[in-house]
């Protein structure tokens, strides 16, 4: 082996191994992020367990449970019915109390939301059956700092997907909404969901 020979090898395995340098990246990129949700998750049920019902979430959630049991979205029918009628699956564990009055009849939304939150303060489920109710939303609003790491990801590299997914998880403004049962969250998902299709789409072949 010649002298320029030799050279060239020990100049090649003095260089870094991109590979393992990427993954390395990778991995600590990702245990970021899983020290973020984990502590807004935890705050998340914390705050899913002691919050009163909010005005809105009475609505919401007597329209998911009735959809479920009743096959009818006459409750709320101004909202797209799949995020709520999603939230209250895990809620039908908590085994509400469904009231059957003339709001129902009349599809009075105002007051049969007022008659579904008193039938479970009745039955001392409500905050049993609100907490459950919050479980799906708090879930999605982990699912929107995950897919805004993809898209910022792929946009404008790790660094920018990290910032992002940091900026979701730690604002207490989205805390706030995502421990809640409503339709911000489940609107804000939709929307990363269709553009990271679209990225893919342009992206593609």
């Amino acid at each position: 082996m010649s002298t320029t020979e030799a050279n060239e090898v020990v100049r090649v395995a003095k260089q870094p191994d991109r590979s393992t340098t990427t993954s390395i990246s990778d991995r600590a990129a990702r245990w970021f992020l899983a020290a973020l949700c984990v502590q807004f998750v935890a705050l998340g049920l914390v705050q899913a367990w002691r919050d009163a019902p909010t005005y809105d979430e009475s609505y919401h959630l007597a329209a998911g449970v009735t959809g479920l049991t009743r096959h009818q979205l006459r409750i709320t029918p101004e909202h797209p019915p799949l995020p709520g009628l999603l939230a209250a699956l895990p809620a039908l564990a908590g085994h509400p109390d469904i009231p059957s009055g003339r709001s129902w009849r009349s599809g009075y939304s105002e007051g049969y939301a007022r008659e579904f939150v008193a039938a479970q303060s009745r039955a001392g489920k409500l905050q049993s059956v609100m907490f459950l109710g919050r479980l799906l939303p708090l879930a999605e609003g982990v699912a929107v700092a995950l897919l805004a790491y993809a898209l910022a990801k792929r946009l404008f590299g790790r660094a920018a997907g990290l910032l992002a997914a940091a900026v979701w998880l730690t604002l207490p403004f989205t805390l706030g909404l995502s421990h809640l049962n409503g339709v911000d969250v489940p609107f804000a998902l939709t929307t990363l969901i269709l553009g990271l299709a679209l990225l893919r789409y342009v992206r593609g072949p």
